[in-house]
């Protein structure tokens, strides 16, 4: 029998399947995220028999949030466990405060070391999506620290552990805002397998916190990543996700200037990169993920000509630089590339049209199509200087759907934000257009936390319905429109239409509000499970007069009012879909009330 054949590997295939079942599958109002710490399927398959057991564990034991549940693997008289409810900090939070009692004996470590040994990945979830890298790092909130180690906890588990690595093959390694407390053990999560390093905590939840010192942060820390060739001689990846001192982001450069296997070197917030590091990482062959800073002084690009097709293997690119004409400029560099995962941020103004157009156009040049899924472009103004506005012009600023043709090629796009400013031209064609050409869509925000500056629109329900419908996984969408136009059943009654139901965030900028029954009414025929609505509203914003507006000029109460007739219409209709109960029924020993099925049994692991 052929190797792929083999039972054991479509058993593994099978698990790999289980493991992207969400835990909260039946629920309707679910969105697209990776948020789990736990599978109840892969649990249940563990205990159906020997064969199943140890694959299924493997797998569940994979990825792992916090050392809690390790440490919950300890007999009962070594470790004993309270349950706090911390719903007060976020809903539906129970917190599992985890207390090691010694002496521990040399056989009560039997049952921790045969699951630390499954340990592969820790500061992760269960699993994360490919094409949100960039941001899974900021998907990290207090109800995913159900059993959290304290300082004091890590300090009993060293020193009765005795042992240099506490996860013998663990792989990757991330550092979140949780981890903080447990700065001075991390070479314990050290190892010469490790092959990814996180930092995912900013520099001032360390300084502000009165438990640490300052002095810890600055040793720890830097000369942490001063050892890791040392302590880390399989390391490959290393990325800086948050800002941290300058002390501790040369160090991070320093590592990666020295490293000869670099495949991923993320340091961000960085005011600019020397320019010897730059041209160092360009020449590496298997560099694949990278965040590069560029200043004044590199921004011409004139000293990567001498690199022939500089970044040969990249597949993402996050990249801060004073235009967008840099970006463009990198791309034509690169020649052929196979760019998965694209970030850009312009930091001395808003883009104009033109630099748009030049990197559109590069991208489609250069780039693969069949590759690239997310696609950012981003300005971020000062926004407590000149009351938070941003000067644009038709002439320089316009966005039309001509301007965003040259992109309509990347079939397998999935993301595509733009988080700058700029006046509108688009109609309900160009979002056809888009709808048509990018059906794999999860997100589209277009001028995201801005304004369109232009309305009333060409943009209105029918184009939004539209996208809906031809993108099917859509998640969240920022579009301004016109909301006067009651024109949604252009779309909807058209053949084959479905509603979209997994669209769950509409942000509508600064769109011109109508009557709030006709836009919860056009939303619900649609997108029928969408959960939050808002925008902004369209003209200038009063706060003195702001309680004085009537009610189709104030955002806030419009968009809240919209939001629950949609909930309560969905409601109505589930309720009224669900079958009637009937008295006579109940005295029938036969009836489909009677013989209702078992409910389905979850096994849950502690």
């Amino acid at each position: 029998m052929h190797a792929c054949l083999l039972v054991a590997d479509v058993f593994h295939n099978i698990l790999e399947f289980v493991a992207l079942i969400p835990p909260d599958q039946d629920n309707a109002w679910r969105g697209y995220n990776n948020r789990y710490t736990t599978n109840p399927f892969l649990a249940a398959l563990a205990r159906t028999c020997r064969t199943f057991s140890e694959p299924s564990l493997d797998v569940l034991w994979r990825s792992q949030f916090t050392l809690g549940p390790l440490i919950r693997t300890l007999p009962p008289h070594v470790c004993s466990e309270e349950i706090e409810d911390a719903s007060a900090l976020q809903p539906g939070c129970v917190t599992h405060h985890l207390t090691l009692k010694p002496p521990i004996a040399r056989s009560d470590w039997d049952r921790f070391d045969y699951y630390a040994a499954k340990v592969k990945s820790l500061g992760y979830y269960m699993f994360e999506f490919a094409d949100q890298d960039l941001t899974n790092w900021l998907h990290h909130h207090f109800l995913h620290f159900s059993r959290p180690v304290t300082r004091q906890t890590m300090e009993l588990l060293c020193l009765c552990r005795r042992r240099p690595f506490i996860l013998p093959n663990l792989r990757r390694l991330r550092l979140t805002c949780g981890d903080i407390q447990l700065l001075r053990f991390i070479p314990m999560m050290l190892g010469p397998n490790l092959q990814a390093l996180s930092i995912a905590f900013y520099a001032g939840n360390i300084l502000l916190d009165p438990t640490i010192s300052n002095e810890l942060y600055h040793s720890v820390l830097r000369k942490l990543l001063e050892s890791l060739p040392s302590l880390c001689p399989s390391l490959t990846e290393l990325a800086i996700c948050t800002e941290q001192l300058p002390d501790v982001a040369n160090a991070a450069l320093s590592f990666a200037y020295k490293s000869k296997h670099l495949l991923g070197c993320f340091i961000a917030y960085i005011p600019t990169w020397p320019r010897e590091v730059l041209l160092h990482l360009s020449q590496q062959e298997h560099l694949r993920d990278i965040y590069l800073s560029l200043d004044e002084d590199t921004a011409n690009l004139t000293w990567l000509q001498s690199v022939r097709y500089p970044f040969p293997s990249l597949d993402t690119l996050d990249m801060r630089c004073p235009s967008l004409k840099s970006c463009a400029t990198l791309i034509k560099l690169m020649g052929a590339c196979t760019l998965r995962l694209l970030k850009f941020e312009a930091a001395e103004g808003p883009p104009p049209t033109t630099d748009l157009q030049e990197l559109f156009v590069a991208l489609r040049t250069h780039c693969s199509v069949s590759t690239l899924q997310s696609l950012l472009v981003e300005y971020y103004a000062d926004r407590s200087k000149d009351g938070g506005r941003t000067e644009t012009s038709q002439e320089e600023h316009s966005f039309t759907g001509e301007l965003v043709s040259p992109m309509y090629a990347f079939s397998q796009l999935r993301f595509f934000r733009l988080h700058t400013p700029f006046v509108s031209f688009l109609n309900d064609q160009d979002l056809r257009d888009m709808a048509d050409h990018w059906p794999l869509l999860i997100e589209l925000r277009l001028a995201d936390d801005w304004e369109w500056f232009a309305g009333p629109f060409d943009t209105t329900w029918a184009g939004l319905a539209y996208v809906a419908w031809k993108c099917p996984q859509l998640i969240e969408v920022a579009i301004a429109m016109d909301m006067r136009a009651d024109n949604v059943t252009e779309t909807t009654s058209q053949e084959g239409f479905r509603p979209n139901r997994h669209l769950r965030h509409i942000n509508c900028l600064d769109s011109v509000m109508c009557d709030v029954e006709m836009c919860a009414r056009s939303v619900h025929a649609f997108a029928p499970l969408v959960w939050e609505i808002w925008g902004h509203g369209w003209g200038e914003w009063d706060e003195d007069h702001a309680s004085k507006r009537p009610p189709d000029q104030d955002p806030i109460g419009f968009y809240e009012t919209a939001t629950s007739m949609i909930q309560e219409t969905h409601a109505s209709e589930e309720f009224a879909v669900a079958a009637k109960h009937d008295p006579l029924e109940d005295m029938n020993p036969w009836s489909a009330l009677a013989t209702t099925r078992p409910k389905p049994t979850r096994t849950w692991i502690q």
